[in-house]
């Protein structure tokens, strides 16, 4: 009798140890679900990730030809030409997040995006040439980084990985945009590789 009340004993132990161990593995598996892996792009929420707020009347292109092209007093535009002068090449781009075709204008060192609103979407600038005026400071690919301090004494806080500059456009409201502008740099010689606007 003494027998049979010790293997009772041990299965509802061994029982109890099943359903501990089942429940556990089912909270484990609800946590994985309602905790699924970030693999989105960081949020321009100034909170995550620090911006330098400008506006965008603060940022001119300067084309190789000398031609200005002010983001926010020229940003209706279906023609380039008149400012940088004539394009390597025009092709179609599709936009994939937006499901339409763009027109992509290509210069040595740098391209842009014109959407079909006939609106400048993205610049990209990545070979000497074309050059930024932020707030006063020009800047250009293959130069140091550090020019940077001429318009933004603490720049250095704004660095990301190491390599790059995070810029937020400023609304009217004050508050900051999804658009951002951003400079990168090579971490060893601390010369400028791009320089881009784009949406996260």
């Amino acid at each position: 009798m003494k027998k049979l009340k010790s293997i009772s004993i041990a299965i509802i132990g061994v029982t109890c140890l099943l359903l501990v161990v089942h429940i556990d593995s089912r909270a484990q598996n609800g946590n994985s679900c309602s905790r699924p892996m970030n693999t989105s792009l960081p949020s321009s929420d100034p909170g995550q990730i620090k911006h330098i707020a400008i506006q965008g009347s603060d940022v001119t292109i300067v084309g190789p030809n000398g031609g200005l092209l002010n983001l926010i007093k020229q940003l209706n535009t279906t023609d380039l030409t008149p400012i940088f002068g004539r394009p390597t090449r025009i092709t179609d781009y599709y936009a994939e997040m937006e499901d339409s075709w763009w027109k992509k204008w290509e210069y040595p060192g740098a391209y842009f995006l014109i959407n079909p609103g006939k609106m400048l979407e993205f610049f990209n600038i990545s070979g000497p040439g074309f050059k930024l005026n932020v707030k006063g400071a020009i800047l250009e690919v293959g130069k140091p980084i550090d020019e940077l301090a001429k318009a933004f004494p603490d720049f250095k806080s704004y660095i990301i990985e190491n390599r790059t500059v995070s810029f937020a456009f400023q609304m009217a409201n004050g508050e900051l945009s999804d658009e951002f502008m951003g400079i990168t740099f090579d971490s060893i010689t601390r010369n400028r590789t791009s320089m881009y606007n784009e949406m996260p």
